[in-house]
């Protein structure tokens, strides 16, 4: 985390190609409620590792549904780039059953598309962040 204002910055990438979704998620963490988030988005895998080598992160966001990947390739591509990273996987997808398992396996947590509120992705993500710094 980040100093910013004499106040912890938790910085976020949001991997998600949809914009109406990017920018629900976004909302919701940059509420006035939830002033410690900082976001910052990508709509592809490229994009997004182009961005995770600029900057730090403490957390990932990712749908798993790419223009450029699709399923399990999407996580392990960049779980591969930052493997100690916490990623929550965003995905309304009906991937199979194995890859589902795979991405769980190794993601901190899933979000459902269209079942997300303020206090429920604020919740999952001090979770991973908590659940990450203990190991």
């Amino acid at each position: 985390m980040t100093k910013d204002s004499n106040v912890d910055t938790i910085k976020i990438l949001i991997i998600e190609d949809n914009e109406s979704d990017a920018v629900l998620v976004q909302h919701l963490l940059e509420s006035p409620e939830n002033s410690k988030f900082k976001c910052s988005s990508a709509e592809s895998i490229l994009e997004s590792i182009e961005l995770l080598k600029k900057e730090s992160f403490d957390l990932v966001i990712l749908d798993l549904n790419l223009p450029d990947g699709k399923g399990f390739n999407t996580f392990s591509q960049i779980k591969e780039l930052v493997p100690d990273l916490p990623i929550l996987i965003l995905s309304g997808s009906t991937m199979k059953r194995e890859e589902f398992r795979h991405c769980l396996d190794s993601a901190e947590n899933y979000l459902v598309k269209g079942y997300l509120d303020s206090a429920t992705l604020t919740e999952t993500i001090m979770k991973a962040l908590n659940e990450k710094k203990s190991i």
